[in-house]
């Protein structure tokens, strides 16, 4: 059986306080910010790969709950 193709679906909010925060820590440590963006975006992958091993978020109403978070640097949340 084929695999399932799954994408990480962000809110413009969160995109656009992503973009600040990578720009204000780039303007601080170009390569913390850099370290920051890879890890984020390995999270979202680890998401992607293995959605159950994340837990639900109940915070957003879903036809099928299939909303899965994980917390990223303490107060980031990558959602799926």
């Amino acid at each position: 059986m084929a695999k399932k193709e799954r994408e990480v679906k962000v809110h413009p909010e969160f995109d656009k306080s992503l973009y600040e925060n990578y720009q204000y820590l780039k303007q601080e440590s170009p390569q913390f910010a850099a370290e920051f963006k890879d890890e984020l975006i390995a999270q979202m992958e680890r998401i992607i790969e293995h959605p159950l091993a994340y837990p639900k978020e109940e915070a957003i109403p879903g036809k099928r709950g299939i909303y899965r978070y994980s917390v990223y640097k303490k107060s980031w949340k990558d959602y799926l």
